[in-house]
């Protein structure tokens, strides 16, 4: 992804024009007792470390304090040259972190979010140098567009320093490229936070969570409820998510809550949840399984229309699950579905699952636009529930988006124990 080396070494000797700054003021943020002394673990999911070629002279830039440990968000703007010839500006941010201030050997960590394949953090770790910067750590991928960068401070009484290129095009196969090197200025203090996505928790599944600032400690003690008891999960922090998963079926029925109290960050922070997890629930069963007529509200959630006696889930623009409760049938062997897409360019997929969470995956999805029937063989009894994982199209940068299509489901068969 992004030039090749030779490009990359190209562009960044090419001509710089001069920089356009933002304020300045640092904002140092104090840890907590608790706070890590050794951050040099940090996960460091899918970048090139490098050290970069000798830089044409550094831009006068804001002065990064250091004498203590430091939190800081760090922006810039500058004003690059396009291959076109024509003149674009670039505003880059990035955290910066020095969990144990600014001495030699001491850990640097640049973090920030990306969006693609998926939403997570990424961080640059690297260590300060006899000068008290460090060499350059560099990123080649896709953060709200196709981007290469190298990023590094200075020295004590000098401040960081981006050199970026930049696809202003990332979602055509015409790129238009731009370059600059971004002086670095510090803005304010970034807060730790988890962000869910998709923000609903659905039996079998679990819920992922996305960091502002990199997670330190703390993964060991969080815990899950259902219904207000505990449940077994596997908590896991990598490639910039935090992922809580079932280690054995949690029940269907009962609101799931994660604490994450535990956790803490470089500076030894808490983090907050702002936005407020929900667990998919329905409140109703299908009574007509061949859906010639509705089913009633709260069987599917969060909701699905009948159209010529098909239930129909429309296209989504995000990812998102739906829950269909098929009620109580007795002792099931087998539940059979068929169903059709308009596209296959979604990551999809569907499982069966019970009242106590055992769950069983349907034979895979076929190509769009004919009728097919999937299966899923599963001996069970009691209520039963279809959960549709519905992922979104994923296109990669550099080519023109994918469409979400319809999904039909023209007949639910269940097949009685013998």
């Amino acid at each position: 992804m992004g030039t090749s080396p030779r490009s990359r070494t190209t562009l960044r000797r090419g001509l710089y024009a001069s920089a356009v700054m933002v304020g300045c003021g640092g904002s140092t943020v104090t840890p907590d007792a608790s706070a890590p002394r050794d951050a040099g673990s940090v996960d460091t999911p899918d970048v090139d470390v490098a050290t970069p070629d000798a830089p044409d002279a550094d831009p006068v830039t804001c002065v990064i304090d250091g004498s203590g440990p430091l939190a800081v968000t760090l922006r810039g703007t500058a004003v690059g040259e396009r291959g076109s010839g024509r003149a674009s500006a670039l505003t880059e941010t990035i955290d910066l972190y020095l969990p144990r201030g600014r001495v030699a050997g001491a850990p640097v960590v640049y973090a920030f979010q990306s969006t693609w394949p998926y939403a997570r953090l990424e961080a640059l770790a690297g260590t300060l140098d006899a000068t008290l910067g460090n060499g350059g750590l560099a990123f080649h991928g896709y953060r709200g567009g196709q981007v290469d960068f190298t990023v590094r401070l200075v020295g004590p009484d000098r401040g960081a320093v981006m050199d970026v290129t930049r696809n202003l095009n990332e979602r055509t196969d015409s790129a238009e490229v731009v370059t600059a090197r971004v002086p670095l200025c510090p803005v304010g203090a970034p807060a730790p936070e988890l962000s869910v996505g998709p923000r609903v928790i659905v039996p079998t599944v679990g819920v992922s969570l996305v960091p502002s600032a990199p997670i330190a400690t703390g993964l060991d003690a969080v815990r899950v409820t259902v219904g207000g008891e505990a449940a077994p999960a596997n908590v896991s922090y990598a490639q910039g998510v935090l992922t809580v998963t079932p280690a054995a079926p949690w029940p269907v029925g009962g609101d799931i809550a994660v604490d994450t109290s535990s956790l803490r960050d470089l500076m030894g922070r808490a983090f907050t949840v702002p936005d407020p997890i929900t667990t998919l629930r329905t409140t109703a069963e299908v009574s007509d399984l061949t859906f010639e007529t509705a089913p009633p509200p709260g069987a599917v959630v969060p909701g699905a229309g009948v159209e010529m006696g098909r239930l129909t889930i429309g296209a989504v623009p995000v990812s998102t699950y739906f829950l269909i409760a098929l009620g109580d049938r007795g002792a099931v062997s087998r539940v059979s579905m068929r169903y059709r897409y308009e596209y296959r360019v979604e990551r999809v997929s569907f499982r069966l699952i019970d009242a106590d969470g055992r769950w069983t995956a349907f034979t895979p999805t076929e190509p769009a636009g004919v009728d097919v029937e999937a299966v899923a063989d599963m001996n069970a009894r009691g209520p039963l529930w279809i959960v549709f994982a519905r992922l979104g199209a994923l296109s990669a940068p550099g080519t023109l988006p994918l469409m979400n299509g319809a999904l039909w489901i023209d007949e639910v068969t269940i097949t009685p124990a013998e």
